[in-house]
Order: structure tokens, then sequence, then C-alpha cells
């Protein structure tokens, strides 16, 4: 977890502040948000259409 809060940090997608706790940056600044959420919702599409043809079989 550590490791994982400290790779978010670096790619400027939380802030940490010592001893006040770790927050999201504004996502205005970074486009990597958008694209992380594009491929979040496409990997859902693939899921629901993989049940859909095991259904289908």
């Amino acid at each position: 977890m550590r490791e994982a809060l400290r790779s978010l940090g670096l790619i400027g997608l939380i802030e940490t502040r010592h001893g006040g706790g770790t927050f999201l940056a504004s996502t205005q600044k970074h486009r990597l948000v958008e694209i992380l959420s594009m491929f979040i919702l496409e990997d859902e599409k693939s899921k629901k259409g993989c049940r859909i043809n095991a259904t289908n079989s």
C-alpha cells in the first residue's frame, strides 16, 4: 500500500501532507485521470460482453 501511494504521489495524483493525511490532487490538471477512467470503462464493457457471450454459448 505504501508503494502504491508513493507511486500515485510521484505522478501527482495524490498529495501527502505530513501529519495531515493523503488527499487527491486536483484532477483538472491531470489527463491521466481521464485516460485511466477510459480504460476502466472499457474493461467493464469487455467483462459484460464476455458474460453475455458465455451465457449465449
